[in-house]
């Protein structure tokens, strides 16, 4: 059976502090993903770990959290909370500010960044344009930035166009999607009252484009004998080389424990380890590049293994030293093949073998 794959994203963030000396802070956030994010705190971008006044959650459940005892204010700072998976990484920071005993906290006349509206994650067909909305308030006005699996997408002009639409409205187009283009995108607005992060996920599919022009499916038939490992390869062709992507039952397959996606030149392949009787389907291979689009459809189907069953059971042949010993076993099928073993090494024939 396949599982739902996903790139960390936030639930829940921490909220900024400002408060005085000798206090406790606890900061919290929640994030989901699968598989489940593992999460890390940082501090001023370095990382943190449960010490003297630090409290730091165990690793169970969604929901992280860090504690501060006793605040002192060189532990004000920007601190970042991690979440990452084997799809992908999401962050999100927050301003602690910590003033000195006996001084005065001023009344806030700012307000930290919000987000009013986040980016949806959104599956997109290949080669055409993607586009992230979000919107963002507080005072001062926040600078955002934008990033892809946790690194900045500045410098990168000819592939991103951020933009910023007035009243908050900021978008982030990504452009001719290809599957390099998938993962987690996250945006963090900055102002000096603090920051707010969101995050969402881009992933590129197949179109099959105008249903005025049906595709050419080729189509074969595929049974495996459970247990064994399942090899479905198919020569793809084009120029430029495509980009594949294969599916069961319509849902994208990701490498796994046991699945491998190989390529080798023109032939792609799905490999499918210790084969059983859930994994068969309809699967897919879809090669899109910018001239077209090709599928190739197998019907994957998993038979029980046969198992062998001697008609008769063994028994203890005792025969004199010197003379000829005849061992039989009938087969119930002739399509087995029958192998002779001594202590577990397989015997060959020769002259002392008829």
């Amino acid at each position: 059976m396949e599982t739902s794959m996903g790139a960390p994203t936030f639930l829940s963030r921490p909220e900024p502090h400002n408060i005085p000396e000798g206090d406790t802070i606890v900061l919290s956030c929640t994030a989901d993903g699968m598989p489940m994010p593992s999460m890390r705190w940082l501090k001023d971008g370095k990382e943190l770990n449960s010490h003297d006044r630090f409290e730091i959650s165990p690793a169970k459940g969604p929901t992280h959290w860090i504690t501060v005892k006793n605040v002192r204010p060189e532990d004000s700072g920007k601190y970042s909370c991690i979440a990452e998976n084997s799809k992908g990484t999401a962050w999100c920071a927050v301003n602690v500010k910590i003033s000195p005993e006996g001084s005065d906290i001023p009344q806030q006349i700012m307000s930290a960044p919000m987000f009013t509206a986040k980016p949806k994650s959104c599956r997109v067909a290949a080669t055409t344009d993607c586009l992230l909305r979000c919107a963002v308030r507080g005072v001062p006005q926040p600078r955002l930035t934008w990033y892809k699996n946790g690194a900045s997408i500045e410098g990168h002009s000819g592939k991103y166009l951020a933009d910023s639409k007035g009243h908050g409205i900021h978008t982030l187009k990504i452009l001719d999607v290809d599957r390099q283009d998938a993962g987690a995108y996250s945006v963090i607005a900055e102002s000096a009252a603090g920051e707010a992060s969101c995050s969402c996920t881009v992933e590129p599919v197949v179109s099959f484009g105008n249903p005025n022009e049906p595709q050419k499916i080729a189509k074969k038939s595929v049974c495996v004998t459970a247990g064994k490992t399942a090899r479905l390869t198919l020569e793809v062709n084009g120029s430029p080389l495509p980009e594949v992507t294969w599916y069961k039952n319509g849902k994208k397959i990701y490498q796994g424990k046991r699945f491998a996606i190989i390529e080798q030149g023109n032939n792609f392949s799905l490999k499918i380890l210790r084969i059983c009787k859930e994994d068969e389907g309809i699967y897919e291979c879809c090669a899109i590049n910018k001239a077209g689009i090709g599928r190739a459809v197998v019907d994957l189907t998993v038979k029980e293994q046969e198992v062998f069953r001697p008609v008769k059971s063994s028994r203890l042949v005792v025969v004199d030293e010197g003379k000829d010993a005849f061992l039989a076993v009938d087969v119930v099928d002739a399509k087995f093949e029958v192998i002779w073993s001594k202590d577990g090494e397989d015997v060959e024939q020769d002259d002392s073998l008829p």
